[in-house]
Protein backbone atom coordinates (compact mmCIF):
# COMPACT_ATOMS: atom_id res chain seq x y z
CA UNK A 1 0.00 0.00 0.00
CA UNK A 2 1.32 3.53 -0.21
CA UNK A 3 1.59 6.20 2.83
CA UNK A 4 -1.54 7.31 3.49
CA UNK A 5 -0.43 10.98 3.24
CA UNK A 6 1.23 10.74 -0.38
CA UNK A 7 -2.33 8.62 -1.50
CA UNK A 8 -4.16 11.59 -0.39
CA UNK A 9 -2.11 14.25 -2.57
CA UNK A 10 -2.96 12.55 -6.08
CA UNK A 11 -6.93 13.09 -5.76
CA UNK A 12 -6.95 15.94 -3.36
CA UNK A 13 -8.49 14.26 -0.68
CA UNK A 14 -8.43 14.36 3.19
CA UNK A 15 -5.71 12.16 5.06
CA UNK A 16 -8.59 11.24 7.03
CA UNK A 17 -10.60 10.23 3.96
CA UNK A 18 -8.22 7.78 2.81
CA UNK A 19 -7.38 6.46 6.38
CA UNK A 20 -11.08 5.14 6.81
CA UNK A 21 -11.29 4.08 3.71
CA UNK A 22 -8.17 1.65 4.17
CA UNK A 23 -9.21 0.57 7.14
CA UNK A 24 -12.96 -0.24 5.48
CA UNK A 25 -10.71 -2.09 3.19
CA UNK A 26 -8.77 -4.15 6.02
CA UNK A 27 -12.02 -4.89 7.67
CA UNK A 28 -13.48 -6.04 4.53
CA UNK A 29 -10.38 -8.64 4.36
CA UNK A 30 -11.06 -9.61 7.84
CA UNK A 31 -14.20 -10.48 7.62
CA UNK A 32 -13.76 -12.55 4.32
CA UNK A 33 -11.42 -14.39 6.55
CA UNK A 34 -13.61 -14.76 9.76
CA UNK A 35 -16.16 -16.35 7.09
CA UNK A 36 -14.03 -18.76 5.28
CA UNK A 37 -13.94 -22.08 6.91
CA UNK A 38 -10.41 -22.89 7.03
CA UNK A 39 -9.00 -26.42 8.07
CA UNK A 40 -5.38 -27.50 7.95
CA UNK A 41 -4.88 -30.86 7.27
CA UNK A 42 -1.63 -33.12 7.03
CA UNK A 43 1.70 -31.27 8.15
CA UNK A 44 1.25 -28.28 10.08
CA UNK A 45 3.15 -26.08 11.86
CA UNK A 46 2.80 -23.71 14.58
CA UNK A 47 4.46 -20.56 16.47
CA UNK A 48 4.27 -17.48 17.99
CA UNK A 49 6.28 -14.28 17.32
CA UNK A 50 5.95 -10.96 18.87
CA UNK A 51 5.29 -6.99 18.31
CA UNK A 52 6.02 -4.08 20.80
CA UNK A 53 2.02 -2.77 22.14
CA UNK A 54 1.21 0.49 20.15
CA UNK A 55 -0.61 2.99 21.06
CA UNK A 56 -0.44 5.34 18.05
CA UNK A 57 -2.81 8.28 17.47
CA UNK A 58 -3.71 8.66 21.75
CA UNK A 59 -1.68 8.56 24.47
CA UNK A 60 -0.85 5.62 26.98
CA UNK A 61 -2.16 5.22 30.29
CA UNK A 62 0.12 2.77 32.33
CA UNK A 63 3.58 4.21 30.93
CA UNK A 64 5.53 6.72 29.66
CA UNK A 65 5.12 7.73 25.58
CA UNK A 66 7.93 5.99 23.25
CA UNK A 67 9.18 7.19 19.81
CA UNK A 68 8.65 4.99 17.03
CA UNK A 69 10.89 1.96 16.96
CA UNK A 70 11.43 2.35 20.55
CA UNK A 71 12.30 -0.53 23.27
CA UNK A 72 10.19 -1.87 25.99
CA UNK A 73 11.38 -0.92 29.50
CA UNK A 74 10.78 -4.95 30.83
CA UNK A 75 13.22 -7.90 29.56
CA UNK A 76 12.12 -10.56 27.14
CA UNK A 77 8.26 -11.73 26.64
CA UNK A 78 6.65 -8.89 28.60
CA UNK A 79 2.90 -7.60 29.02
CA UNK A 80 4.61 -5.04 26.43
CA UNK A 81 4.64 -7.30 24.02
CA UNK A 82 1.97 -8.71 21.72
CA UNK A 83 1.45 -12.02 20.77
CA UNK A 84 0.94 -13.20 17.35
CA UNK A 85 -0.26 -16.85 16.51
CA UNK A 86 0.75 -18.29 13.18
CA UNK A 87 -0.29 -21.27 11.90
CA UNK A 88 0.27 -23.23 8.37
CA UNK A 89 -0.38 -26.83 6.48
CA UNK A 90 1.61 -27.52 3.62
CA UNK A 91 -1.60 -26.64 1.75
CA UNK A 92 -1.89 -23.12 1.64
CA UNK A 93 -4.30 -22.97 4.23
CA UNK A 94 -2.84 -19.97 7.07
CA UNK A 95 -4.14 -18.53 9.86
CA UNK A 96 -2.78 -15.42 11.59
CA UNK A 97 -4.09 -13.83 14.83
CA UNK A 98 -3.15 -11.40 17.32
CA UNK A 99 -4.50 -13.11 20.54
CA UNK A 100 -2.89 -11.28 23.39
CA UNK A 101 -0.04 -9.80 25.38
CA UNK A 102 3.20 -12.06 26.76
CA UNK A 103 3.27 -15.66 26.14
CA UNK A 104 -0.42 -17.72 24.96
CA UNK A 105 -2.18 -19.75 27.09
CA UNK A 106 -3.70 -23.37 26.60
CA UNK A 107 -7.29 -21.63 26.76
CA UNK A 108 -6.29 -19.12 23.92
CA UNK A 109 -4.97 -21.92 21.89
CA UNK A 110 -7.33 -24.54 21.69
CA UNK A 111 -10.34 -21.95 21.07
CA UNK A 112 -7.98 -20.27 18.10
CA UNK A 113 -6.98 -23.78 16.49
CA UNK A 114 -8.73 -26.59 17.86
CA UNK A 115 -11.82 -26.11 14.93
CA UNK A 116 -9.66 -25.33 12.23
CA UNK A 117 -7.46 -28.48 12.44
CA UNK A 118 -7.94 -32.17 10.74
CA UNK A 119 -8.46 -34.93 12.97
CA UNK A 120 -5.14 -37.33 12.76
CA UNK A 121 -3.16 -34.26 11.39
CA UNK A 122 0.55 -33.99 12.83
CA UNK A 123 1.40 -29.76 14.45
CA UNK A 124 5.16 -29.18 15.18
CA UNK A 125 5.57 -26.55 17.39
CA UNK A 126 8.86 -25.11 19.00
CA UNK A 127 8.28 -26.47 22.49
CA UNK A 128 5.44 -24.48 23.95
CA UNK A 129 3.50 -26.65 26.82
CA UNK A 130 0.32 -24.21 25.63
CA UNK A 131 0.03 -26.28 22.52
CA UNK A 132 -0.07 -29.54 24.60
CA UNK A 133 -3.58 -29.80 24.92
CA UNK A 134 -4.50 -29.70 21.23
CA UNK A 135 -3.68 -33.36 20.52
CA UNK A 136 -7.39 -34.12 22.72
CA UNK A 137 -9.20 -31.18 21.71
CA UNK A 138 -8.60 -31.42 18.59
CA UNK A 139 -7.24 -35.16 18.10
CA UNK A 140 -4.57 -34.75 15.85
CA UNK A 141 -0.66 -34.95 16.92
CA UNK A 142 1.49 -32.57 18.75
CA UNK A 143 5.56 -32.86 18.13
CA UNK A 144 7.92 -30.52 19.66
CA UNK A 145 10.61 -29.72 17.98
CA UNK A 146 12.83 -27.76 20.22
CA UNK A 147 16.59 -27.76 18.57
CA UNK A 148 17.84 -27.87 15.19
CA UNK A 149 18.61 -31.92 15.81
CA UNK A 150 15.06 -32.27 16.21
CA UNK A 151 14.71 -30.89 12.43
CA UNK A 152 14.51 -32.44 8.98
CA UNK A 153 13.66 -32.33 5.68
CA UNK A 154 10.11 -33.11 6.33
CA UNK A 155 10.01 -31.80 10.40
CA UNK A 156 10.39 -28.53 10.75
CA UNK A 157 9.06 -24.84 11.46
CA UNK A 158 11.02 -23.28 8.24
CA UNK A 159 7.28 -22.35 6.94
CA UNK A 160 6.17 -20.48 9.84
CA UNK A 161 9.59 -18.64 10.29
CA UNK A 162 9.41 -17.40 6.93
CA UNK A 163 5.73 -15.90 7.89
CA UNK A 164 7.28 -14.28 10.65
CA UNK A 165 10.01 -12.70 8.89
CA UNK A 166 7.46 -11.21 6.22
CA UNK A 167 5.07 -9.77 9.13
CA UNK A 168 8.18 -8.40 10.72
CA UNK A 169 8.90 -6.64 7.49
CA UNK A 170 5.64 -5.42 6.42
CA UNK A 171 5.05 -4.27 9.85
CA UNK A 172 8.26 -1.99 9.82
CA UNK A 173 7.18 -0.55 6.43
CA UNK A 174 4.06 0.48 8.00
CA UNK A 175 6.39 2.11 10.08
CA UNK A 176 4.48 1.50 13.49
CA UNK A 177 0.39 -0.16 13.74
CA UNK A 178 -1.62 0.58 16.73
CA UNK A 179 -2.15 -2.73 18.63
CA UNK A 180 -6.19 -1.89 18.56
CA UNK A 181 -5.48 -2.71 14.24
CA UNK A 182 -3.14 -5.10 14.39
CA UNK A 183 -5.75 -8.15 13.26
CA UNK A 184 -6.76 -5.67 10.32
CA UNK A 185 -3.27 -5.67 9.19
CA UNK A 186 -2.65 -9.60 9.61
CA UNK A 187 -5.83 -10.05 7.24
CA UNK A 188 -3.63 -7.98 4.90
CA UNK A 189 -0.48 -10.11 5.39
CA UNK A 190 -2.38 -13.40 4.52
CA UNK A 191 -3.78 -12.01 1.67
CA UNK A 192 -0.44 -10.89 0.96
CA UNK A 193 0.75 -14.46 0.95
CA UNK A 194 -1.95 -15.81 -1.03
CA UNK A 195 -1.00 -13.82 -3.79
CA UNK A 196 2.30 -13.69 -3.69
CA UNK A 197 3.52 -15.65 -6.68
CA UNK A 198 0.88 -13.62 -8.72
CA UNK A 199 1.80 -10.57 -10.93
CA UNK A 200 -0.27 -6.90 -10.42
CA UNK A 201 -3.01 -7.90 -13.19
CA UNK A 202 -3.91 -11.10 -11.82
CA UNK A 203 -3.98 -10.15 -7.89
CA UNK A 204 -6.29 -7.30 -8.50
CA UNK A 205 -8.10 -9.72 -10.76
CA UNK A 206 -8.37 -12.28 -7.88
CA UNK A 207 -8.87 -9.72 -5.53
CA UNK A 208 -12.24 -8.58 -7.49
CA UNK A 209 -13.19 -12.03 -7.67
CA UNK A 210 -13.26 -12.42 -4.02
CA UNK A 211 -14.92 -9.45 -2.93
CA UNK A 212 -17.37 -9.17 -5.69
CA UNK A 213 -19.78 -11.22 -4.59
CA UNK A 214 -19.37 -10.46 -0.38
CA UNK A 215 -22.13 -8.43 1.23
CA UNK A 216 -20.54 -6.50 3.92
CA UNK A 217 -21.61 -3.33 5.05
CA UNK A 218 -18.74 -0.97 6.76
CA UNK A 219 -19.68 2.91 7.47
CA UNK A 220 -17.15 4.95 9.57
CA UNK A 221 -19.26 4.66 12.84
CA UNK A 222 -18.63 0.83 12.75
CA UNK A 223 -15.15 1.21 12.19
CA UNK A 224 -14.86 1.98 15.49
CA UNK A 225 -15.52 -1.49 17.02
CA UNK A 226 -15.64 -4.02 13.78
CA UNK A 227 -12.27 -5.89 13.86
CA UNK A 228 -10.76 -4.31 16.69
CA UNK A 229 -7.84 -6.19 18.79
CA UNK A 230 -8.71 -3.88 21.93
CA UNK A 231 -7.49 -4.04 25.58
CA UNK A 232 -9.64 -4.61 28.29
CA UNK A 233 -8.74 -3.88 31.54
CA UNK A 234 -9.01 -6.30 34.38
CA UNK A 235 -8.30 -6.65 38.58
CA UNK A 236 -8.11 -10.15 38.81
CA UNK A 237 -6.16 -12.67 37.10
CA UNK A 238 -9.05 -15.23 38.56
CA UNK A 239 -11.67 -13.06 36.64
CA UNK A 240 -12.99 -15.56 34.11
CA UNK A 241 -12.97 -13.98 30.47
CA UNK A 242 -14.91 -14.62 27.69
CA UNK A 243 -13.43 -13.54 24.27
CA UNK A 244 -12.50 -14.54 20.48
CA UNK A 245 -9.16 -15.04 22.20
CA UNK A 246 -10.59 -17.49 24.10
CA UNK A 247 -11.52 -18.73 27.92
CA UNK A 248 -8.93 -18.21 30.57
CA UNK A 249 -9.42 -18.81 34.51
CA UNK A 250 -6.99 -18.98 37.18
CA UNK A 251 -6.93 -19.54 40.92
CA UNK A 252 -4.61 -17.15 41.43
CA UNK A 253 -5.48 -13.91 42.56
CA UNK A 254 -2.29 -11.39 41.58
CA UNK A 255 -3.01 -9.08 39.24
CA UNK A 256 -2.51 -8.69 35.89
CA UNK A 257 -2.34 -5.45 34.04
CA UNK A 258 -4.58 -6.11 31.09
CA UNK A 259 -6.12 -8.83 29.30
CA UNK A 260 -6.82 -8.44 25.62
CA UNK A 261 -9.65 -8.99 23.31
CA UNK A 262 -11.25 -9.48 19.77
CA UNK A 263 -14.18 -7.48 19.29
CA UNK A 264 -16.07 -8.73 15.87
Amino acid sequence: MVPIRKTAEKPDISVQCVFNNRHKFLSLLAEILQKEEVLMTGTIEGDETYVLESTKGSNPENRKSRHRGGHSDKRGISHDQICIVTTTDRNGHEIFRAVGSAKPTTGIIDDLLAKHIDKGSIMYVDGAACCNDLSKKAECRVKHLIDHESCNKVEHLNTVNSIHSMIRRNYAFYRGVATKYLNRYMALFLFMRRLKDMDSSKKTETLIGTIKWFHCHITRESLKEQHLFSVMETAVLGTHVVGDFGTGTSADTSVRPKLYKHMY
